[in-house]
């Protein structure tokens, strides 16, 4: 979940996507946390999409410390 004084915008084609602040947030406060609603996928799963969405996750996740 997302803090809710943050949103997804546009930043440029090299960057693409990012999640900016929409009013201050504190330093040290957290900002996001792993919920019901967000997906892990392993690296083969990801291998294993259609064109499409594969290209769709690569544009908009990231990766975490074990690389998924």
């Amino acid at each position: 979940m997302l803090h809710p004084a943050t949103e997804l915008r546009f930043i440029d084609d090299e960057v693409g996507f990012g999640v900016v602040a929409t009013e201050l947030i504190p330093k040290g406060t957290i900002a996001w946390v792993l919920d019901d609603l967000d997906l892990v996928l392993d690296p083969g799963v990801v291998a294993g999409l259609d064109e499409v969405r594969r290209a769709m996750v690569l544009k908009y996740a990231y990766r975490d410390e074990r690389g998924r």
